[in-house]
């Protein structure tokens, strides 16, 4: 039987499983549409990655020639990056303390840390996010899909299993569970998944002059939106 280690994502006590999960990932060969977007940036650009963890899109992004800061909570998942990668830029803060008086062609949140985070903390991350770019700049989003959540369909890939739970019909909240496959163990995350619907997203960017102008599919299960500061 196949060991199962569950793990927890914890902005204050980060867990050392979650980290070393992340580590057993590596790194894709291509980070779409993050390489299109960086290569559509006036250069060289600057691009800043909130909620990097371990680099899994920014060392890529590095390797390609550009230069990327990232930003974690987490020590030990920005330990396996600088390992990784030596060059690669990293600050080690939440991402609501952050500021680093510098402005960016590109800002990344490249998880769907919004989908699972308060409301409170998802005003302040698109807060600084907006901070840190130049006007002109783009912010890409990453965000579960509103409709595949409301379909409640598992997904499965060759990696990871993910089932999600409707529990607040109201405010569109899903108690999810995503299971990562490796041959030798298992780690199991539970999570609270708040639903992020497309208009609701178009009314927080309007605070920051913040438009969407796209949208860009990863799988059924998740898009990127990009928006603009204008």
């Amino acid at each position: 039987m196949v060991a199962v280690i569950e793990v927890f994502e914890n902005l204050e006590n980060p867990d050392p499983n979650y980290a070393q999960m992340y580590r057993r990932f590596g790194y894709p060969n291509k980070v779409e549409p993050w390489e299109t977007l960086a290569a559509k940036s006036p250069q060289p650009c600057r691009l800043l990655d909130l909620g990097c963890g371990t680099g899994y899109i920014s060392i890529p992004l590095v390797r390609l020639g550009y230069k990327v800061i990232g930003v974690d909570a987490d020590p030990q998942m920005l330990k396996i990056a600088k390992e990784v990668c030596p060059n690669f830029e990293t600050v080690n803060c939440q991402i609501k303390d952050l500021d680093l008086k510098e402005k960016f062609d590109g800002v990344l949140i490249s998880s769907p840390i919004l989908n699972i985070c308060s409301e409170t903390e998802r005003y302040k991350i698109l807060e600084k996010a907006a901070a840190h770019l130049k006007t002109g700049g783009w912010l890409g989003i990453e965000l579960f899909n509103p409709a595949w959540l409301k379909k409640g369909e598992s997904f499965h890939s060759s990696l990871q299993k993910i089932s999600c739970y409707l529990v607040d019909t109201d405010d569109l909240v899903w108690y999810g569970e995503i299971r990562y496959c490796f041959k030798d163990v298992h780690y199991l995350q539970r999570l609270t998944i708040r639903g992020f619907e497309e208009e609701w997203l178009k009314s927080y960017l309007k605070q920051w002059n913040l438009n969407l102008s796209d949208k860009f599919p990863i799988n059924q299960m998740q898009n990127v939106y990009v928006s603009i500061l204008v």
